[in-house]
C-alpha cells in the first residue's frame, strides 16, 4: 500500500467508524458486532502508526465515542469517563497481562467482574449525598441525568458510611441497565400500543436513561451495577484506626467492592482471578502466577455457562488491575486505561430449524423474505425470525422449510442467518419459491441486481412503510404515530399519501394533544430531514443532509435531478444509483404535487443557515478549519457542525490551505509545530464564537 492509497483507506476508515460510533451512542443502534468494529479500529491504528502525518483531527482513535445529547445539560468530568480496550481471546489477555506486569516490575494481582451491557454512569456524591448523575457522554463531558438517576430505586440517594459522610467529594462509576424482565414487560407493552418494540435491553436503557420524564424511569425498573470509584478519597480497612475523616487507606478492587456493599451501594461482584490462599497468619493472599491460559479459560468457561442465567445483559469480563497503587504506574491512553482490558463474548448462536418464509414489501418497493424458525434464546432475548436478504441469500444459505440454520445477533442486536444446513441432508423439506407478484398488492415484481421490486403504484404495503418512515424520529419526529395507527387509517381509506398527515380532517378523531404537538413542531424539521422523510431509494440521511448543504434547497435538487443528473455525481458521496433515483423519483408527475403540497403545508424546503445580527453573509464563508485539543463550552462535534453551518470547511489534517486552528486544552503538539511553520493563526473558544456572532 503506498501513501496515497493509505491515506485513502485513513479516510474511509475514520468516516466509516465514526458513523458506527454515531449511531451506537447517539441513536442506540449498533450496525456491526463489537469484533468487527475492533477489527477496523486496529486496522485504522496501523496506519496512523506507520503515517503518523496523515492521522485525521477526528479519527476515532483519539476519543471516547460521544452519546452527549442537546436535550441535558453538559457536564465536565473531574477525571475523564474513558472505554476499554477489548480482547477476543486468551492470548490477548495474557499478551495484557505481560505489559502490566513489565510496566509495575512485580506481580500484579488481578480482579475480574461482569461486562454490563448498559449506559455508563458517574454518581457524585458531596459529604455523602448523591448531587449529581452524569452520562460518559464524550469522556471528557456528559449528560446531567441526575433527576432520571435518583427515579432508580437501587440508587443509595444517601451513602451511610461515616468516611464517605466526611467527603466533600465521592464519585463511583457503573452501569445503567434493564433486565431482562423488565425489558420484556417494556416491549409487550409497547406492541400492545402499536408501537415499535425495542432492539434489546441497553437500546431500552439508553433511551429510558434520556427520557425528558423522569417518572418514565421509575415505570420502567432501571436497575444499577457500580463498579469504580475515581474519587482521590479511599475506603479504610478498619475506620476505626483512621484519625482524621479525610485520610483513607489502599484498598484492593475486591475489599473495595464488599466493603461499599456493606453501605448499601449496589456494586458489582469482584473476584480474584488467582487462587485466594491464606499465609501463617491467617491473611488472605493472592496467587499471582493463576493467570494462566488455564485459569482464564476456566473463568471465561464459567461465564459463558452463567450468563443465560443471569437476570441482566452482559457482553463480556472486565479484568483490572486489583491494587489501585499499580494502576497509576500503568497510566492510559486518550481512549482506555491500560489496566483494565474487558474480554469480549463471541455473539450467541444457535441452531433452530426453519418453519415458514413470508415476504414483505419496504417503502420502496423491495420484497425482502424473513425466514420464520423455531425460537432460541438469543442474548436474552426469545428469537423468532431473521431477514433472508433476497433470492440469491435464500439458494446460497441452502434455506428450504423443514430445514435447518444457524442463527447469531449480529452486534448482539439483530438477528443474522450464518450458516445454513443443506436441506439435503434433511429428509422432509420444502424448497422456497419467490414471487413472481406482490404478496400485498399483486403487481409483477421486477428484479434489480439481487433484490426484488413490487412496482404497484397503490400498494398498501409500501404506503404503510414509507408513512411509518415519514414519520420516524430521524424523518419528521411526529411522536405517538405507531404502526398499528398507520394500519388503520390505511384500512379506513383516510390516508393515502404523507401529505394526509396534516391535509386530513377526519385524522383529528385518532389525534392526541401529543400528536398535534408533535405534527406541529414538524414543521420546523430542517429540509435535508424532510428530504429524508420521503423515502427515494438510496437517499439515507448522510446523503440527505449532504445533497442539502451543497444545493441549499429540494427545488434547485429537483431542477438539477431533473435536468442534469449526471451533475450530482460530482458532490463526494453521490454515485450514479443515489443520482438515478433522484432522476427518477423528481420526474414523477404525483411525486411533484406531493412536494407542491408539503411546501403549502409549511415544511421547510430550503436549508436554513443561521447568521449572526440578521445577515446574510456566511462569516467564515471560504475558511478551513482545523479542530485540535478539547473543549469546555461545546462538544468538538458541536465546532465541526457550527463550521459547517457558518459557512466554512472542517479540515482533518494542518496544511497551507488551512486558515486556523481552533484549539482547546490538549492541543497535539505536532499541530501547534506545524501551525507555527506555517504561520497560521491558532484561536480558542471564545475567539471563535465571536468570529460567527455568539
Amino acid at each position: 500500500m503506498n501513501q496515497q492509497e493509505a491515506k485513502q483507506r485513513m479516510e474511509e476508515l475514520t468516516k466509516q467508524l465514526n458513523h458506527y460510533n454515531y449511531r451506537y451512542y447517539v441513536d442506540h443502534f449498533s450496525e456491526v458486532s463489537d469484533q468487527e468494529f475492533d477489527t477496523m479500529m486496529r486496522e485504522l491504528q496501523e496506519l496512523e502508526r506507520q503515517y503518523p502525518e496523515m492521522v485525521a483531527d477526528d479519527s476515532p482513535t483519539k476519543r471516547v465515542g460521544s452519546d452527549l445529547q442537546q436535550e441535558f445539560k453538559h457536564v465536565k468530568h473531574q477525571v475523564p469517563m474513558l472505554s476499554l480496550a477489548n480482547a477476543y481471546s486468551v492470548d490477548e489477555l495474557l499478551q495484557w497481562y505481560e505489559g502490566v506486569k513489565a510496566v509495575n516490575g512485580e506481580d500484579v494481582a488481578i480482579a475480574y467482574e461482569p461486562k454490563y451491557d448498559g449506559l455508563s454512569i458517574s454518581l457524585i456524591y458531596k459529604y455523602g449525598r448523591l448531587t449529581q448523575a452524569v452520562t460518559r457522554g464524550d469522556g471528557v463531558q456528559g449528560d446531567d441525568v441526575t433527576e432520571n438517576v435518583k427515579m432508580i430505586e437501587r440508587v443509595p440517594l444517601v451513602i451511610n458510611e461515616p468516611n464517605i459522610k466526611a467527603c466533600p467529594i465521592f464519585e463511583i462509576r457503573g452501569e445503567v441497565l434493564m433486565p431482562f424482565k423488565s425489558f420484556a414487560k417494556l416491549n409487550a407493552q409497547r406492541e400492545a400500543n402499536g408501537e415499535e418494540p425495542f432492539a434489546n435491553p441497553r437500546n431500552a436503557a439508553a433511551g429510558t436513561l434520556k427520557s425528558t420524564r423522569s417518572s418514565v424511569v421509575r415505570e420502567r425498573c432501571l436497575d444499577v451495577y457500580l463498579y469504580e470509584v475515581t474519587s482521590t478519597y479511599r475506603i479504610p480497612k478498619n475506620p476505626a484506626m483512621v484519625k482524621d475523616d479525610h485520610e483513607f487507606w489502599e484498598n484492593d478492587q475486591c475489599d473495595l467492592m464488599n466493603y461499599l456493599f456493606g453501605k448499601g451501594v449496589p456494586t458489582a461482584q469482584s473476584f480474584h482471578v488467582g487462587y485466594c490462599a491464606k499465609d501463617g497468619n491467617g491473611n488472605r493472599t493472592i496467587d499471582t502466577d493463576c493467570f494462566d491460559r488455564e485459569r482464564l479459560e476456566y473463568v471465561i468457561n464459567d461465564f459463558v455457562l452463567r450468563r443465560p442465567l443471569m437476570d441482566y445483559p452482559i457482553d463480556g469480563i472486565v479484568f483490572k488491575v486489583a491494587a489501585r497503587h499499580q494502576r497509576s504506574l500503568c497510566g492510559s491512553t486518550s481512549k482506555a486505561p491500560k489496566w483494565a482490558i474487558a474480554y469480549k463474548f463471541n455473539a450467541e448462536r444457535m441452531i433452530t430449524t426453519v418453519r415458514d418464509v413470508t415476504f414483505q414489501v419496504g417503502r420502496t418497493g423491495q420484497v425482502t423474505p424473513v425466514v420464520h424458525f423455531d425460537p432460541i434464546p438469543l442474548a436474552g432475548t426469545l428469537v423468532r425470525k431473521a431477514t433472508g436478504n433476497n433470492a440469491d441469500f435464500l439458494h446460497d444459505m441452502h434455506i428450504a422449510i423443514g430445514g435447518q440454520i444457524e442463527v447469531e445477533k449480529g452486534g448482539e442486536i439483530i438477528p443474522k442467518i450464518v450458516v445454513g444446513v443443506d436441506p439435503c441432508a434433511t429428509k422432509d423439506f420444502k424448497e422456497v419459491a419467490y414471487p413472481k407478484y406482490c404478496p400485498e398488492c399483486g403487481a409483477p415484481l421486477v428484479k434489480d441486481g439481487s433484490n426484488h421490486y413490487c412496482i404497484g403504484e397503490s400498494c398498501p404495503a409500501q404506503l404503510q412503510a414509507r408513512l411509518e418512515h415519514f414519520v420516524s424520529r430521524d424523518a419528521m419526529n411526529i411522536q405517538g404515530v405507531g404502526p398499528r395507527m398507520i394500519e388503520e387509517w390505511i384500512g379506513d381509506g383516510i390516508v393515502k399519501d404523507v401529505a394526509d398527515i396534516y391535509e386530513s380532517e377526519k385524522l383529528e378523531t385518532f389525534f392526541s394533544t401529543r400528536i398535534i404537538l408533535s405534527r406541529t413542531e414538524s414543521k420546523s424539521v430542517p429540509a435535508h430531514r424532510v428530504l429524508f422523510a420521503l423515502g427515494i431509494r438510496y437517499v439515507g440521511a448522510s446523503t440527505a443532509k449532504l445533497l442539502l448543504k451543497h444545493y441549499g434547497s429540494i427545488n434547485t435538487l429537483v431542477a438539477i435531478a431533473t435536468a442534469c443528473p449526471e451533475q450530482l455525481m460530482q458532490i463526494d458521496g453521490v454515485g450514479e444509483n443515489t443520482a438515478t433515483s433522484l432522476s427518477q423519483w423528481f420526474s414523477d408527475k404525483e411525486n411533484l404535487e406531493l412536494l407542491s403540497r408539503l411546501q403549502a403545508i409549511g415544511l421547510q424546503m430550503e436549508e436554513k443557515i443561521a447568521h449572526p445580527s440578521g445577515t446574510t453573509q456566511k462569516p467564515l464563508a471560504g475558511l478551513t478549519i482545523v479542530i485540535s485539543g478539547v473543549f469546555e463550552q461545546h462538544s468538538r462535534d458541536e465546532y465541526r457542525a457550527m463550521i459547517e453551518q457558518y459557512g466554512g470547511k472542517n479540515g482533518s489534517s494542518v496544511s497551507k490551505n488551512t486558515n486556523y486552528i481552533l484549539a482547546g486544552d490538549n492541543m497535539g503538539p505536532a499541530k501547534r509545530e506545524k501551525a507555527e511553520q506555517l504561520g497560521i493563526e491558532i484561536i480558542n473558544e471564545e475567539q471563535f464564537l465571536k468570529m460567527i456572532g455568539q
